[in-house]
C-alpha cells in the first residue's frame, strides 16, 4: 500500500514537472510510470481471472484420529505470470494443530503449482476443505488483490468405535435390602393372565373390573419381552467441558457409541438421550440404523447447561422396570446421585460410565456410594484404551 502511494505521488511529480517543465525527458518519465500502473493494475485483473483450482482428498469419510490428506493444484490460465502468489488454507479450527507458515508462490504463464497438506482428523463432523485464499501481487509490489478459490469438497469425521466384549447391565433386581416383585422385561401392553394377590404385589398390578366383581383382590401377570431395553443417557453439560480440552468430549463420544453398538449387536433395542440446543431422542432397533446413529452423533454437541439429571427424571416416568439405564458422563454431582437414588427405588438398573482425567477422593466417595445402591460403575481415564480397557 505504501509503495501503490508513493508510486502515484511520483507520478503526480513528474505531470507537473512535464507540464511546467517540458522537454523529452520528463514525458518519458511519465509514460513510463503510466505503463508501469498499467500494467500493475491489468495483470492483475488478469490474474485473478484467470486463476483457478481443483482440490482433492484421498478420501471423503475419516475415523477420528486418521490422518487427511489433501492435494491441491492452482492453475494459471492466462498470458501473464504469477510473480507473488500467497496461499493461505480457509480450514477449520478443529483441523488445525497448529498455524502453518505462509506458502509463497511463482506461477508462469499457462503453468500450475501442486502442493499437499497432512493433519489428524482430531474431532468429528462435517468439514468444508475446498477454500482457499489467495493474495496476488504484481511485479513491481503496486496492486495486491485477495481472491477465494472454492471447490466442492466435504468430509465426514466419525467417532472411534472400538470393540467393547462384555458390559454387565442387567445388576440386580431388588434395592438396598428390600426385594421387588416386578419382573424385568415385562410387557406391560399385553396381559398374560390374572392371579390372586400376594403380599408385596404392587397395587399398580391390581385387575380393579375383576377385583370388584369376584369380591378379592386379583393382579395382572404380564407376558416378558426376550429383549432387555436400554436407556443411554449421555452428559453433555456445556459447563463440564473446557474450551481448552475438546478430546475429553471426543473420548466421552466414543465411549457412548462403543457402548451403543455393544448392544445393538447383542439385539438389545437402545434409545439414545442427550441435549444440546434442544432434546435429542434416537430409537435404535438394531445394528443396522448404527450408521443412523453416527450420522447423527457428528453434529451434535454441548451446548447447553441443562442437567441431565432433570432429563433422566422426566424420561424415567415413563420407564419400565424392565430398562436398563445408562448414563455417560465426566462428572457426578448431587443432582446426578439423586437422581440415581430415585432409578434404584424403582428397582430399574443403572450402570454409568465416568471418563475423565483424574479422580479426586469427592470422587471416590461418589462412586463407593453408588456402589452400595447396586449401581454398576465403570470409571475410566482420559486417554486409557477404551477397547483395552472394556474388551478384555
Amino acid at each position: 500500500m505504501r509503495r501503490k502511494i508513493l508510486i502515484y505521488i511520483l507520478l503526480l511529480i513528474l505531470f507537473i514537472f512535464a507540464i511546467f517543465v517540458g522537454g523529452k525527458f520528463p514525458y518519458l518519465l511519465l509514460f513510463i510510470v503510466i505503463i508501469i500502473l498499467i500494467y500493475s493494475h491489468f495483470s492483475i485483473y488478469k490474474n485473478k481471472k484467470n486463476l483457478e483450482g481443483v482440490f482433492w482428498t484421498n478420501k471423503d469419510k475419516f475415523i477420528r484420529g486418521e490422518t487427511i490428506e489433501i492435494e491441491y493444484k492452482i492453475y494459471n490460465g492466462g498470458l501473464f505470470p504469477i510473480p507473488y502468489a500467497e496461499l493461505e488454507q480457509n480450514l477449520h479450527e478443529n483441523l488445525i494443530e497448529q498455524k502453518d507458515n505462509t506458502r509463497v508462490y511463482f506461477i508462469k504463464s499457462f503453468d500450475y503449482i501442486k502442493f499437499k497438506k497432512k493433519f489428524k482428523a482430531n474431532h468429528r463432523g462435517v468439514y468444508d476443505l475446498g477454500i482457499l485464499n489467495i493474495i496476488l501481487e504484481d511485479i513491481f509490489e503496486i496492486s495486491k488483490v485477495n481472491i477465494t478459490i472454492k471447490d466442492p469438497l466435504k468430509i465426514t469425521v466419525f467417532p472411534k468405535v472400538y470393540n467393547i466384549k462384555n458390559i454387565n447391565l442387567l445388576g440386580k433386581e431388588f434395592f438396598g435390602s428390600d426385594k421387588t416383585n416386578e419382573k424385568h422385561n415385562e410387557d406391560y401392553s399385553n396381559i398374560k393372565n390374572l392371579r390372586k394377590y400376594n403380599s408385596g404385589d404392587s397395587i399398580k398390578r391390581i385387575h380393579w373390573k375383576t377385583s370388584a366383581r369376584k369380591g378379592e383382590f386379583f393382579v395382572k401377570n404380564y407376558n416378558t419381552s426376550s429383549n432387555l431395553n436400554i436407556k443411554l443417557f449421555l452428559d453433555f453439560q456445556i459447563d463440564k467441558f473446557s474450551n481448552d480440552d475438546k478430546f475429553l468430549e471426543e473420548r466421552l463420544v466414543e465411549l457412548t457409541s462403543s457402548i451403543i453398538y455393544f448392544t445393538l449387536t447383542k439385539g438389545i433395542e437402545t434409545e439414545f438421550i442427550t441435549y444440546s440446543n434442544e432434546k435429542i431422542n434416537l430409537k435404535l432397533n438394531n445394528v443396522s440404523v448404527f450408521n443412523h446413529y453416527l450420522n447423527s452423533i457428528i453434529s451434535i454437541f454441548p451446548k447447553s447447561n441443562r442437567r441431565i439429571s432433570n432429563i433422566i427424571s422426566e424420561e424415567i416416568n415413563t420407564t419400565s422396570i424392565g430398562t436398563t439405564v445408562i448414563i455417560v458422563t465426566i462428572d457426578i454431582d448431587e443432582n446426578m446421585i439423586k437422581t440415581i437414588f430415585n432409578i434404584r427405588k424403582r428397582g430399574i438398573n443403572v450402570t454409568l460410565f465416568i471418563i475423565k482425567d483424574s479422580y479426586s477422593k469427592i470422587d471416590e466417595e461418589k462412586i463407593s456410594n453408588l456402589r452400595t445402591l447396586k449401581v454398576i460403575v465403570y470409571k475410566l481415564f482420559n486417554g486409557e484404551n477404551i477397547e483395552k480397557i472394556l474388551g478384555e
